[in-house]
């Protein structure tokens, strides 16, 4: 098969510089209104995780000592989470003494008039609260490389339940005491006794987060490597996780191992792919173990990996009978294709449509199958017999994810052309709606079509993927 390769943009001729800027100034209207829509929602879900991981070194805070009275700045309440305690205090202390959050950690205010959205601290329940059309608050969390390396002023705390004795002997502190006995009769006092504070509950581990270096294994990508980020404090917990191939069980969470650092992966030990497990196990009483966090590494069609449930739109307009390399665009594409299929894992949905001047070609389903060998082997069989006809319409080629059921996460579009006309619009308007990431692929295509595969790529969070 013809070697594949990322290719930069080439030279315009005058005549494509014109129509390329025509093209730009028409979709440049509604544009703008879907990605500033499409960035809000994501740069806000992106806001609340961090406020709940915030949230949550707070609590942890408290419950090991540490106390917010007095303080309003949001800075001042992270820094103070960035302190341990102090020496004297560390002996005597049974929990977490060290510092809760990164040194790095740094509060951007809000700046102007209003803003969307922003994180202000409330007093009395002690966390961060989002709210609206605020003026004043946080506007998002970032890290200042500039305090790593700061030694925050250390604090007492208050005094845990239980404390270590300063005195040899005995591992906790205690006060020993004589009996004493009442003289004359024992008298039971018959008022009621007021309750007693329950003990505090066991605090749940964060969940780690794990990432993959790269989402698939390629001829340009035969090693992965496997970093596991510990959101809690390093005395309370510890990261075990376990690596097996794309399709098989997990063992005993006993026979797990424990994350010491990066974890390098080949794609020779794993030519179907992998799957990667994890969960922060507890070391310390005041803590319980966290959920699990689970990381895939999937296939890619043209060096475009695939991500969640997809859809693979390929185009057949006659273009693709054109050469590429030993043989047509359209016979290479469905070689890849067909590799793509086959290494789809094996916990996901998916389906193949092609389009030319309209619908050229569907399983007649209109479903997205599970990537089991059944509908592998059947889709890739149906494939393997098609043909190309005429025409590039965009138009189809994007109404064509919504026909689905389930509508894809993710549609792959490959086209050697650029479209007819500028409706399909419209139905990009739709994916953009609905959340649907749409990466495309130019293969050998022009100025003007890679423009447009641009545009697309870029209104609903995809990437473009130029193969020559």
């Amino acid at each position: 098969m013809k070697a594949i390769r990322q290719t930069t943009t080439a030279g315009l001729t005058m005549v494509e510089v014109m129509i390329t800027i025509g093209l730009v100034a028409v979709l440049c209207s509604i544009s703008m209104l879907i990605v500033g829509k499409t960035k809000g929602r994501v740069e806000l879900a992106k806001f609340e995780q961090d406020v709940t991981a915030v949230n949550s070194a707070a609590k942890l805070f408290v419950y090991n000592g540490g106390s917010f009275d007095g303080l309003s700045d949001a800075q001042e309440i992270l820094d103070r989470m960035k302190s341990a305690h102090t020496h004297a205090a560390r002996q005597q202390f049974v929990g977490i003494s060290g510092a809760m959050i990164d040194k790095r950690l740094v509060a951007k205010s809000v700046t102007g008039d209003q803003a969307d959205y922003a994180a202000v601290w409330d007093a009395a329940t002690k966390q961060f609260v989002i709210q609206k059309d605020a003026q004043n608050g946080i506007a998002r969390f970032d890290l200042d490389e500039s305090l790593a390396e700061v030694e925050f002023a250390a604090h007492t705390g208050n005094a845990s339940i239980m404390e270590y004795d300063d005195k040899p002997g005995w591992v906790w502190k205690y006060e020993e005491k004589p009996p004493t006995f009442a003289e004359g009769p024992t008298v039971f006092p018959t008022s009621e006794t007021p309750d007693t504070a329950p003990p505090p509950q066991p605090v749940l581990l964060i969940v780690p987060r794990i990432v993959l270096s790269s989402l698939a294994f390629s001829n340009s990508t035969p090693e992965i490597t496997v970093t596991i980020n510990n959101p809690n404090a390093s005395s309370s917990s510890t990261i075990v996780y376990s690596i097996v191939p794309a399709g098989d069980a997990h063992g005993p969470a006993s026979t797990w191992g424990v994350y010491g650092g990066p974890l390098p992966t080949q794609s020779a030990s794993y030519p179907d792919g992998f799957e990667v497990v994890a969960y922060a196990k507890s070391i310390d009483a005041a803590f319980l173990d966290s959920g699990t966090a689970a990381a895939t590494t999937t296939t890619d069609f043209f060096g475009s990996p695939t991500v969640g449930n997809v859809l693979f739109v390929v185009d057949a307009s006659s273009s693709m009978g054109d050469s590429f390399g030993s043989m047509t665009r359209f016979d290479a594409t469905i070689i890849e294709l067909v590799s793509a299929i086959r290494g789809l894992p094996g916990n996901i949905k998916f389906n193949v449509a092609l389009f030319d001047q309209g619908i050229h070609w569907t399983d007649g389903t209109f479903k997205l199958h599970p990537a089991n060998q059944l509908f592998k082997d059947r889709l890739i069989s149906q494939v393997e017999k098609l043909s190309y006809d005429r025409g590039t319409n965009y138009s189809a080629a994007l109404s064509l994810p919504t026909m689905y059921n389930p509508i894809p996460d993710q549609v792959i579009l490959l086209s050697d052309g650029e479209p007819n006309n500028n409706s399909f619009l419209n139905e990009l308007a739709k994916l953009v709606e609905l959340g649907v990431r749409v990466d495309t692929i130019g293969l050998n295509s022009s100025g003007n079509g890679r423009a447009v595969l641009q545009l697309i790529a870029d209104e609903t969070g995809g990437k473009i993927n130029l193969v020559n």
